[in-house]
């Protein structure tokens, strides 16, 4: 599935990459249980901040949080 950005104009997409860039300032790069051993894995990559975070079956505080923010801002192209 490709995600494709809304339209948006320069306001809108600068105000959307600083609030994902303060949700996310105070992640670690990796969540890992691995005591869990089946379950979610998860990846993003913030390509301009140079900074990539991943999980297995462990997840920041408020990754459902910084997910809704992106799906807000995404349609998905099902090609």
């Amino acid at each position: 599935m490709k995600l494709k950005l809304l339209k948006k104009d320069k306001t809108e997409y600068e105000f959307l990459i600083s609030t994902i860039k303060t949700k996310t300032d105070t992640w670690q790069p990796n969540y890992n249980n691995g005591f869990i051993l089946d379950g979610t894995k998860w990846y993003i990559k913030l390509i301009n901040e140079k900074k990539e975070y991943e999980g297995t079956n462990d997840f920041p505080s408020n990754l459902k949080e910084v997910l809704s923010i992106l799906e807000s801002a995404f349609s998905k192209d099902k090609k």
